[in-house]
């Protein structure tokens, strides 16, 4: 019955709206310029709104401690709200497919860009990928893919611009954060042939 779009950048609004005309061609459409952990569907809808299917998809749960994350979905959602989730997973076996990710033309040059806006449009630099071990605040630990651009300002240093970041979670420790909470039970999952990206679908409790 209504699609609701969040983001933060205000001009995604023309191309979405543009978009989504062809594909939901009978669906009323609005658009929310926010951060996700400010949107409240509840401050959105009515209260007897029939339960929402949230989407967050491309990885935007990796950015942040799984804590935090987990506090913005609660909040986003209400009770009865189905989350519908993706991840790129840490597979044994399917780390390359993590690095090929990242060394993906389209994300090589998301990376460039990020630099020429923060940094330097001139300076020339080297794309760079690594995968490191993070700890969360509840002393547990998982891999994080960095993508960055290494540059030199001065004749002795080089410096680092770090473009992206993304947790990659094993799938138990995903399975695991999601419900930790308790405010979020799993329905349903979904993964590639390969295991490295699964879908979850899960219920606001």
């Amino acid at each position: 019955d209504r699609y609701i779009a969040v983001d933060i950048n205000p001009k995604s609004s023309g191309p979405m709206k543009a978009l989504l005309k062809d594909i939901l061609p009978k669906t009323e459409l609005s658009f929310v310029t926010a951060p996700f952990e400010e949107f409240r569907l509840s401050e959105t809808v009515a209260a007897d709104a029939p339960p929402a299917v949230v989407t967050m998809l491309g990885f935007q749960e990796g950015n942040d401690d799984p804590f935090t994350v987990n506090g913005w979905l609660r909040d986003i959602a209400r009770p009865g709200d189905l989350l519908l989730s993706e991840s790129q997973l840490y597979t044994a076996g399917q780390v390359d497919r993590i690095s090929g990710f990242y060394a993906h033309p389209a994300m090589q040059r998301f990376s460039r860009i990020a630099f020429e806006r923060a940094v330097d449009r001139s300076l020339p630099t080297l794309n760079r990928f690594f995968l490191l071990p993070v700890t969360f605040q509840d002393g547990g630990s998982a891999q994080v893919a960095i993508l960055a651009e290494e540059y030199a300002n001065s004749i002795n240093g080089r410096n680092l611009h770090v473009s992206n970041f993304c947790l990659k979670l094993t799938l138990d420790q995903y399975r695991y954060y999601r419900q930790e909470s308790g405010h979020f039970t799993i329905v349903g999952e979904s993964s590639t042939d390969d295991q490295t990206l699964h879908f979850q679908l899960s219920r606001r409790v």
